[in-house]
């Protein structure tokens, strides 16, 4: 599935089938760019395929 804007604040348990976690993600953009300290993306401008890229980017440093 792919994450758009509006998906932002909508819980990845309701986003994706069998998904149990209850956090948003902008939530797991925040926290993860915090983690990492990374600089704070304005995810608010991303198309719908940087978002994508920007959260398996971000999905992979904590699998690393």
């Amino acid at each position: 599935m792919q994450i758009n804007k509006e998906h932002l604040d909508i819980p990845f348990s309701k986003l994706l089938e069998g998904a149990d976690n209850q956090e948003t993600p902008r939530e797991f953009i925040r926290s993860t760019e915090r983690e990492f300290e990374l600089r704070k993306m304005d995810i608010e401008a991303m198309s719908t395929d940087d978002l994508n890229h920007y959260i398996e980017f971000l999905d992979y440093l904590w699998n690393k």
